[in-house]
């Protein structure tokens, strides 16, 4: 399914992906690939399908949510479309205050120059009773 979906086969690709699920039911490459395939070749509500299959593996995946409600809107379902909308933003919002808490616990430290979170590691040297910090 791939080679025909970098082709720009979409239709292709998607009996493809297909054919990959008959076989492996939850492959998760198959129904993201497939639900590209699917809303690529103007069938959004089997988009959806897909996407809502790979959903039960990945409920708070971000980019499946965000495909999720861009099937429901072109298939028209307002009400899947705004409900997933919500999920994303609690989730988005939930991974928000995670960060700034673990920012205030200065697990991490926010870089003003390009706006890219750290990851730090802080301790205290044995030896010399300092404390050190690395990237």
């Amino acid at each position: 399914g791939n080679q025909f979906f970098e082709a720009k086969k979409h239709a292709e690709a998607l009996a493809k992906y297909e054919e990959a699920l008959k076989l492996a039911a939850k492959n998760a490459d198959a129904l993201f690939n497939g639900g590209l395939a699917a809303f690529l070749t103007e069938k959004p509500a089997r988009a959806a399908e897909l996407w809502e299959r790979l959903k039960e593996q990945k409920p708070d995946d971000l980019t499946v949510l965000g495909k999720l409600v861009q099937a429901y809107q072109a298939s028209g379902n307002k009400e899947k479309r705004d409900a997933t909308r919500d999920a994303l933003v609690k989730i988005y919002t939930r991974a928000r205050d995670t960060l700034s808490a673990w920012a205030r616990q200065k697990i991490i430290a926010r870089d003003p120059a390009d706006s890219i979170y750290l990851y730090l590691q802080e301790y205290v040297d044995p030896a010399s009773g300092k404390r050190q910090g690395g990237k």
